[in-house]
Parts: structure tokens; sequence; C-alpha cells
């Protein structure tokens, strides 16, 4: 062993790293990082790391697992997936950070390549709204200021953005945190404007970047009518190509509200979707398809098989268009039972991993590359709860995490 690695580093370091961009299983890579200090450094050099994993690539990321909700306490949880590449155990949320209790009580909003939103019980800190935003991989929570309070919000809509986000924008590196912040992030908010004395609902957003001292002033979306209707899933956005997508609608009428990650700038754009069936009590999900663009998700009733459109154009500006062509529909691999009646569906941060579970409670993740289902039902055995929020983790920020400090204390939960 000893000799076959000294043969290894005798070798250019060009070489070596087109070897190492050859190991397609990232724990082996991971392993060769551990074992030999020189590997390690060809390893963790950011500029190896997107020449393995891509920015836009299907492959740069991985489901770690799920935050929930326990029904009998409402304690936060993580609840690792199959083959998780961070932890293979259950853990409370709170035993992640220092000194962090008030997040036993938090309400789980939305994660982001291993940033977590969650809001603050009020009993805990006096605020109908405030909100957290949770490293998971360097262990740190950062607390929000509280929301304007001349626009009260009825939260509908929320996102976390991290640095590599704001800076796909143009922008070459992102700004210094100001100070009390452990890095820099953004957060977009939408609701209704429970102020409002008008019959119609009014949407604001309202968004805050950890360089800033408060909240931007909220600004007016839209109006809420019957044609455009409600916010579809579980009020997360998906992110592409610079811009945060929310689905909105009702019965046929779909719309996307859209923010630019750069200006601010925010549209809605109606869906024209081809070849639709009426979709069932499982309204259609947004999500991201391999190559970047908007996709659709739809789940069968039955649980198996799942329609997916795909963004083809669209006009700029506010009521725009954009055209969705047919469907292409994609049979899981599961047992043919009944499973009429399916519910609870969530989705990763790209279009090719989803979780469902059936009226007899059995959970299952699916790939939407392949139509591969894996049973979750062990992972979550015991817990009284449904997954809320998927944890996708970024296999660049993961190693520099892990191999980057030697803090055993920051680490210790790696299961790489």
């Amino acid at each position: 062993m000893e000799t076959a690695a000294a043969t290894a580093i005798a070798l250019p370091d060009d070489l070596v790293r087109e070897i190492l961009l050859r190991v397609a299983d990232p724990t082996a890579l991971f392993r060769l990082a551990v074992a030999c200090k020189q590997l390690r450094a060809l390893i963790v050099d950011p500029s190896f790391l997107r020449r393995r994993w891509p920015e836009d690539s299907p492959n740069s990321s991985t489901l770690a697992g799920f935050f929930a909700a326990l029904t009998r306490c409402g304690r936060a949880v993580f609840v690792p997936a199959p083959r998780s590449p961070i932890s293979s155990s259950r853990r409370f949320l709170s035993s992640f950070y220092e000194a962090a209790s008030f997040l036993d009580n938090a309400v789980l909003l939305t994660s982001r390549r291993g940033l977590l939103l969650v809001r603050i019980s009020q009993r805990d800190c006096g605020e109908p709204n405030q909100l957290a935003v949770c490293n998971v991989l360097a262990g740190t929570c950062d607390v929000l200021p509280p929301l304007p309070h001349d626009v009260n919000l009825a939260i509908s809509g929320f996102t976390v953005l991290t640095a590599a986000d704001c800076c796909s924008t143009g922008r070459r590196r992102p700004p210094s945190p100001a100070p009390g912040y452990s890095s820099f992030f953004k957060v977009l908010i939408h609701g209704v404007n429970q102020n409002d004395d008008v019959p119609e609902q009014r949407y604001y957003l309202s968004m805050f970047s950890s360089d800033e001292p408060s909240w931007t002033s909220p600004q007016e979306c839209f109006n809420h009518n019957n044609d455009i209707g409600n916010a579809h899933g579980r009020g997360s956005a998906v992110v592409s190509r610079d811009a945060a997508h929310w689905l909105f609608g009702c019965t046929s009428n779909y719309y996307t509200l859209n923010v630019s990650i750069g200006t601010g700038r925010v549209s809605l754009t109606k869906l024209l979707i081809r070849s639709s069936p009426p979709f069932n009590t499982l309204a259609p999900q947004l999500s991201i398809a391999a190559d970047g663009t908007l996709a659709l998700l739809h789940l069968r009733p039955q649980g198996n098989h799942v329609d997916i459109w795909t963004c083809q154009e669209t006009e700029s500006g506010d009521g725009g268009t954009a055209e969705w062509p047919g469907t292409r529909t994609l049979e899981l691999k599961r047992p043919k039972q009944n499973l009429n009646g399916t519910f609870s569906i969530c989705v990763g941060e790209r279009s090719d991993t989803l979780l469902f579970a059936d009226p007899f409670l059995s959970l299952h993740v699916a790939n939407l590359q392949t139509g591969a289902t894996e049973d979750a039902r062990q992972q979550f055995e015991g817990l009284g709860c449904e997954p809320t929020v998927p944890l996708m983790m970024d296999w660049p920020s993961v190693f520099m995490s892990r191999l980057g400090d030697s803090s055993e204390k920051r680490c210790m939960w790696y299961q790489l």
C-alpha cells in the first residue's frame, strides 16, 4: 500500500489529478484524501472539485437526508437518507449547534446547499416571524433581525441563497458578511399583507442579505385573484439561472413568480402546459431539470408514474408566458401494488430526487433519471412524523468543510 502510494505521488500533479477525476465513487475519493496528505492537497483544491462536479451537473449534489418535526413534541430532527454522506443516525437539530436550544421548537422552512432556513417559535423570541439560517456543514446558526413591522406578512414562500448562488450573477466574489454573521447568504420571503384593508389580497416580497443590517422594505408583487390561485408546494422556491421561482395556480392555470437574484426584479409568468391531464389532489411541483431549466413534476395517484414537463422558452416581463411542451412520463420501478391516495411529495433541488408516501405510510425515495425507487421506511420508523425539508449537499462543499478543518468537534458526525 505504501509502495503504491509513493509511486502515485512520484507522478506529476497534473497526471495525478486526471487519475483522481476518474474516481467515480465520492466515498473512495474522500478516503484517498484522508489517507494521503499530498492527495488531499490536490483533491481539496476548489478548481479540482469543480472539475469533478461541475456546477450544472446533476451529480454535483446528493440527498443527505431530511429534516422533520416530531408529532409528539414538535422538535426538529434530522433523518439521514439511505447511504447519507454526512450521518448514519438520527439526531435533533439543536444538537448540531452550541447554545441553540431555541431550535428545538423551530418551524422548518427550506434548505439549499447545506443552509437550513427555520422560523423560531414566538415563545422563544417574542417575534411572530423571527427567522434563522443554520449552516449544517459549518455548525453555525445566524439569527436574522425582525421583519419590518409596517407590513404584517403571512409568509407563504421562502428561499435561502448561498454565496455561490449570488456569485453566479456576475459578481466575482460575494461581499463580506456584516459583523455577527458567519457567512454571506440571502433570504427571500413573500406573503400576503395581513394589514391590508382591501377586498383583494396583495402579495409582498422582502429580502435580507447578511452584509446588510436589516430587511429590505417589502415590495408589492401582485394582487391575488382566482386565476392566479394560491402558492403550491411547501412554500420553498427553486433556483434556476440566477432567479428564484415559486409556483402558483389553480385547476388548469399555473404561474411562476420569479425574482432575480442579482437585481431583485419581480415578474409573473403564465405557464402554457401542453397535454396536461387533470391534476389530482397532489398538485404539480416545481423543480429543476438536469440541464438547469425549470421542470414541473406530477405524481399520479397510484404512485407508479411521474409526468415531467420542462420549460422551453420565456417571454420576459410581467404578464409573460412560458411554453411547456409535451410531457415525458416516467414509470417508477417499484412493487405493483394499489397506491390510490398517494400523498406527501417533496423534491430535492433538482428533479432527480423525489420522496413520497403511500396510504400505508410507506416512504419511497425515487430517482427520476432511472425510475429506481428505494424504501425509506426504516429511516422514519418510530418517529411519528413525515419528512418536511430535504437536505441536499453540494459535494465540493462537503469535501471542503470536512477536509479543510481538522477540528474533531466540527467533523465528528460526518460518515464518509
